[in-house]
């Protein structure tokens, strides 16, 4: 592919003739303006040279030959061939600038001074440019300070005369606003002006003394603002610093002069200074600027183009960088800082040369480059950038003009996988669609935005052609730039083209607010990784290209798992040594009854082989139906004993999804209690068998249970309103009360309470977090786990030692524990939904944060229950920090990864995706919805599979992971998963419902509640009645709103 010849090379092989006169004065006037050979019909404009600036060069002249030529044209057709068979449109010449005064109201101009010769409402980027500087009265944003080094012959006369016919020659140096004055805000143009040239000599103070003195006089001119509405609003300075050599600096409003107006200053300066008698065109009047701002006027009243924007925006966001380490500047300063470096000489050919062959602006490859970063650092698929785009007119003449005519918009790619020359040309076409638009200033597109900018970090290019006249002058070289600006952008990535040599400068300027100096740094680090693979190969793939370097990647992807052999093969071979080393010790503990190790053993011993003997199969999956009792237990033991996997049927479900769980699972055979029995509906043909009812032989029954053999299917809510079925392992268990039993110090003396319906998988951890070890699990009666007090009161009574709470029930029990000591209690284990830190405050106002420890465990129930954990202290609290969710258990990978399962950086929000042993087998008869949430690990060649959880997190610059919610409808609420889809489905199934929405509100007072809106008939109570016979408790909406429609 290197060996590939560029395209200029094979047009000139295969250049095509000019054979009409449009084709052949097109071509004339294409290598005019882009000073190349006559080119051919099939020859690119942009990969000639071409480029926003010069295409109003091009679009002019060919106008005045009476071709039907516009910009835009030109970007959708950049070859001579193209533009000549596209079909003719009207010429759509700009409409001449009207005579003076003609944009303002007659009073005000009866109220104008005599000495102003024109009077123009101000553009819309003037006055946010006026405005922000009011505001910011202590900084200096938009006073541009440019300095040169120059190196010409010594004439003082000559620039004072430069000076003076510079300001009689444009407009915009005599130019002054007033916000109040007039009916309107109104720039007005005098017709003199006076421009100060201070004059230094410096030749008498050495270098460093010379460096310190030019760096005081920037200093001091940062201080001095410009009163807007008192002439002048551009301040000279020459220096001259030895024989031969001067520094000039221009200080100036920002509102007067763009990037390209500064560029034609200087060069215009040097040109009076040096050979008067070649000074070109100029806009004395204003003419140009009249112009500009009668289009932006248009625009604004153009409803057809307010519609397109409207359009464009719609499900458009901003990309917002991470905020990591931002300094704090003193009150009411603003602080911006600069990093420049000039590209390598090799890549910033390179680039030229990729820009050629792919026959795109260079402008479109260094955009592609910035975006791709854009999206690396928000961790998203869609990168959205401020767009520094010229609005001048489409004259020649405009070229030559001083003044503002710049605007920028929100510019927003979706990228899609595929090489660097794809998503080059996809970035092209969203640049050319932008080009019809480009005239409706930002401020009237934010007021289309509900506000909002629509981006966050601005993109400029510049390469100011005109700065190649000032080199070619007799004896005037132009030895360095210095550039000191101020914007309100957050961050600004501009790329310049140095006229001397073509190189190519990266800049990136930010507010130290929000960023710091070693975030940029690594942005601009980025950025020159992206630039390298693009030039290199741009028929690569993109995604191919790493961006971050090791390090990064580390810690990104986390750290390496270890590997962790269980004492025993699988669950019921663990238990079975505890039951032999503890015999006698209470395993289970009821309300009214206990087991004793030994009876737990033998009872599920016995209860097994009557599965066995009903014809239980290997991975058969059992139903489970009992109340909160120890036989609950005995049940679980037993099915796990026959090798199959237990089912939980909550007798407390509705009939309608117990008999989805019992189709959907292939269920036949159910293990339950008497109390449980009438739960099930009528009609499935099961075989019930009582746990109460054991006899016969207890030793344990023949098996061969493999680790990986299924032990439970645990259903959780599915987006399409359809339950899923997750089927974990021996091994998944084991491995994770093996990962953490050292760091937890598990053991018999513990006392752990089963607090949560074993239909959740929290009660996994809590039934074998003891039963492993020797402990005692206490099953909560179901009135005392519905009632804070009663249940403060049976942790104290039974000497609880490990608690699991999801953090909405701990809320509750805080206060309600206050009056009891619970000397026993050493751990809290939150799990099951996000923790807020702040509601731990009474909590550790009350008992501090030594005794019980309080941990946070992240966890997902196709991970085996928990995945991360971290101990929350006082200090947390203070600090502010957030959802910390801690490391992961360490036999876990945990990966935070963006939506092409890249690594993110520090800072970014990706997906948690989890693999390692605790890696669940997948959805029970679901074989789609497994691919796409059991996905092979891209990082590993062994064969093993990432879940991909649509869990947001970032890791912070200290290291800690945050848990930042849900990417996609689902949401935990009182520690159960929920699909808020699955709860729309059925609304929406109800006759009297037409459209449905379900939101988690997160009222300011109060606990977090589910809020259904329904668009029907029917009223909010019976809809709730009605979805009670279908879903469980805990996803009932709490409050139900009835809409005639939604609102738009």
């Amino acid at each position: 592919r290197a060996a590939l010849p560029a395209p200029q090379a094979l047009s000139a092989a295969l250049r095509v003739e000019a054979r009409s006169d449009a084709e052949r004065v097109l071509a004339q006037i294409w290598a005019d303006v882009l000073a190349v050979p006559l080119p051919g019909i099939d020859d690119n404009f942009f990969a000639l040279g071409g480029d926003s600036i010069l295409s109003l060069q091009v679009v002019a002249r060919a106008r005045d030959q009476g071709l039907a030529l516009s910009v835009q044209k030109l970007f959708s057709l950049p070859t001579i061939r193209q533009l000549c068979e596209a079909p003719d449109a009207a010429a759509g010449h700009e409409a001449a600038a009207r005579q003076a005064f003609a944009q303002i109201a007659q009073a005000d101009r009866l109220r104008l001074p005599d000495d102003v010769i024109e009077a123009l409402p101000m553009s819309r980027l003037q006055a946010g440019m006026l405005f922000h500087s009011e505001l910011s009265q202590n900084g200096a944003i938009f006073h541009d300070i440019f300095s040169f080094d120059l190196r010409l012959p010594w004439d003082e006369a000559a620039w004072r005369a430069a000076v003076r016919r510079l300001t009689e020659r444009h407009a915009a140096l005599r130019t002054t606003f007033h916000w109040n004055a007039y009916s309107e805000p109104l720039q007005l143009i005098h017709r003199d002006g006076d421009i100060p040239l201070s004059v230094a000599d410096l030749r008498a103070l050495a270098p460093e003394a010379q460096s310190r003195a030019l760096a005081d006089f920037v200093a001091a001119e940062k201080a001095r603002p410009f009163q807007p509405q008192s002439p002048p609003l551009l301040r000279l300075a020459l220096f001259r610093l030895e024989t031969g050599r001067a520094r000039l600096t221009l200080s100036f409003h920002h509102a007067i002069l763009d990037g390209w107006s500064v560029a034609t200053l200087v060069t215009d300066l040097l040109r009076l200074a040096r050979q008067p008698e070649t000074a070109g065109a100029s806009d004395a009047d204003g003419a140009l600027s009249a112009l500009f701002i009668q289009q932006e006027k248009q625009a604004e009243n153009d409803p057809e183009l307010k519609a397109a924007w409207q359009r464009r925006l719609a499900g458009t966001e901003a990309s917002i960088l991470p905020r990591l380490r931002p300094a704090r500047p003193a009150a009411g300063a603003r602080s911006v800082r600069r990093l420049s470096r000039m590209l390598p000489a090799e890549l910033s050919g390179a680039l030229d040369a990729a820009a050629a062959r792919l026959a795109l602006p260079l402008k479109t490859v260094l955009l592609t480059a910035h975006l791709r970063v854009l999206a690396l650092l928000t961790g998203s698929a869609a990168a959205s950038t401020g767009y520094v785009t010229h609005s001048r007119p489409e004259r020649e003449d405009s070229a030559a003009a001083l003044g503002l005519f710049l605007n920028t918009l929100p510019l927003n790619v979706a990228l899609q996988a595929g090489s660097w020359a794809q998503l080059a040309r996809g970035v092209f076409a969203e640049e050319t669609a932008l080009q019809p638009l480009r005239r409706l200033p930002l401020a009237a597109v934010m007021q289309l935005n509900q506000g909002r900018r629509g981006f966050e970090v601005g993109f400029n290019y510049i390469h100011f052609h005109v700065y190649g006249q000032a080199l070619r002058l007799p004896e005037v070289t132009v030895e360095g730039v210095e550039v000191f600006e101020e914007t309100d952008f957050p961050c600004l990535v501009q790329f310049s083209r140095d006229p001397r040599d073509q190189g190519l400068e990266l800049t990136l300027a930010w507010d130290e607010a929000e960023f710091d100096a070693p975030q940029i740094e690594e942005m601009a680090a980025y950025l020159q990784k992206a630039l390298t693979a693009l030039a290199a190969d741009p028929d690569a793939d993109w995604l191919a290209a790493p961006l971050l370097n090791a390090e990064q990647t580390a810690q990104a992807l986390g750290p390496t798992p270890l590997v962790v052999a269980p004492p025993h093969p699988d669950l019921c071979a663990w238990f079975e040594h505890a039951a032999q080393t503890f015999p006698e010790r209470i395993a289970v503990q009821g309300d009214t009854a206990a087991l004793r190790y030994r009876e737990l053993d033998a009872r599920a011993n016995q209860l097994a082989r009557q599965l066995l003997q009903l014809g239980v199969l290997p991975e058969q999956r059992v139903g489970l139906c009992c109340q909160r009792q120890p036989d609950l237990l005995v049940a679980i033991l037993a099915i796990l004993k026959a090798g199959a996997a237990y089912v939980p049927l909550d007798p407390g479900y509705p009939a309608e999804r117990l008999e989805f769980l019992v189709h959907d699972s292939a269920i036949h055979v159910v293990v339950g209690d008497a109390e449980s029995a009438d739960a099930l509906p009528a009609g499935l043909a099961l075989r019930w068998l009582d746990v109460a009812i054991s006899s016969g032989d207890d030793t344990p029954p023949p098996r061969r249970l493999h680790p990986q053999q299924a032990a439970y299917v645990i259903y959780t809510s599915g987006s399409t309103g359809t339950p899923k079925g997750c089927v974990v392992s021996h091994h998944n268990v084991v491995r994770l009360i093996a990962a953490t039993s050292e760091r937890f110090a598990f053991g018999p003396d513990d006392v752990w309470s089963l607090f949560h319906s074993y239909a959740f998988d929290f009660s996994v951890w809590e039934i074998w977090g003891p039963l492993l070890f020797g402990g005692t699990c206490l099953v909560v009666p179901y009135w005392v786990s519905r009632s804070p007090e009663a249940f403060a009161s049976w942790l104290q009574q039974h000497r609880v030692s490990v608690l699991n709470q999801t953090p909405a029930a701990f809320r509750q029990l805080i206060p309600a524990a206050a009056e009891h000591v619970l000397p026993d209690l050493r751990l809290v284990i939150f799990g099951g939904e996000a923790l807020e830190l702040a509601s731990l405050e009474p909590w550790f106002q009350q008992r501090g944060d030594q005794r019980p420890e309080l941990v946070n465990m992240y966890g997902i129930t196709e991970t085996t229950v928990h995945v991360t954990e971290r101990a929350i202290r006082q200090a947390d609290l203070d600090a502010r920090r957030g959802q910390v969710i801690g490391q992961p258990i360490p036999d876990l990978a945990f990966h935070l990864l963006d939506r092409f399962l890249q690594p993110v950086p520090v800072g970014v929000p990706g997906e948690i995706y989890v693999g390692g042993p605790g890696v669940a087998r997948g959805y029970w008869n679901r074989p789609a919805l497994t691919a796409s949430r059991f996905l092979p690990n891209p990082f590993a060649a062994d064969g093993s599979r990432l879940y991909r959880s649509g869990d947001l997190a970032r890791r912070r610059a200290d290291g800690e992971i945050e848990y930042l919610g849900r990417a996609d409808h689902q949401v935990k609420l009182r520690g159960f998963r929920i699909e808020l889809g699955e709860i729309e489905a059925a609304l929406c199934r109800l006759p009297a419902v037409r459209e449905a929405l379900v939101l988690l509100d997160r009222p300011a007072a109060g606990e977090p509640r589910l809020v259904a809106y329904a668009v029907g008939d029917a009223e909010p109570a019976a809809l709730r009645a009605a979805l009670a016979a279908e879903l469980p408790e805990h996803m009932l909406p709490a409050v139900i709103v009835a809409l005639e429609r939604f609102p738009l």
